[in-house]
């Protein structure tokens, strides 16, 4: 494997770790997609992505927006306290 492939690779690996995935119904979601968001935004635009929608969000989806919002905030609460020792 040539070093290019490598580092493309090693990239790549990078970019999915920011993703937040969830299961909803049998299906695999993308919580910051979800709420609008890049990967890797943290808490506080999560907080407030999720704070906007509520104001117009059906009651059909509440639910669905509400694990979205949950999986994200432990995600990056556990990610700001860093490995366990």
């Amino acid at each position: 494997m040539s070093p290019e492939t490598q580092q493309a690779r090693v990239e790549e690996t990078a970019a999915k770790t920011l993703n937040v995935l969830f299961m909803y119904n049998g299906h695999t979601w993308d919580a910051y997609e979800i709420l609008g968001l890049p990967a890797g935004a943290p808490l506080t635009a999560v907080t407030e992505a999720y704070q906007k929608m509520q104001k117009t969000m059906s009651p059909e989806s509440r639910e669905f927006m509400d694990t979205a919002y949950r999986v994200l905030q432990q995600e990056l609460t556990r990610r700001s306290q860093g490995p366990l020792r």
